[in-house]
């Protein structure tokens, strides 16, 4: 029997020359490894390969939701994450 495949994002190795994946990507990519361990088709052989990618995915989804926060803030001062106004005091 023949185990599920990640797709080909799993393989790819980021470098200067590489176009750099989407959020989007990263987490899709993401959601297969978690996907895989749940339903136990990954091997035991490879399960501490895909934990690791999983660590790298979620930190670079978190950095980039931080990036995004950090910008839109930026660019717009009256919006928080929470959606309220900050407090001016008087």
């Amino acid at each position: 029997m023949e185990l599920p495949r990640l797709s080909a994002t799993h393989n790819r190795k980021r470098d200067k020359h590489a176009q750099t994946p989407t959020y989007e990507e990263d987490y899709n990519e993401l959601e297969e490894i978690v996907k895989a361990i749940e339903t136990e088709s990954v091997s035991v052989d490879v399960l501490a390969e895909k934990v690791k990618r999983a660590a790298e995915l979620i930190a670079y989804c978190q950095t980039k939701l931080s990036e995004t926060e950090t910008e839109v803030t930026r660019s717009s001062p009256r919006w928080t994450p929470t959606g309220t106004r900050p407090h001016k005091n008087n």
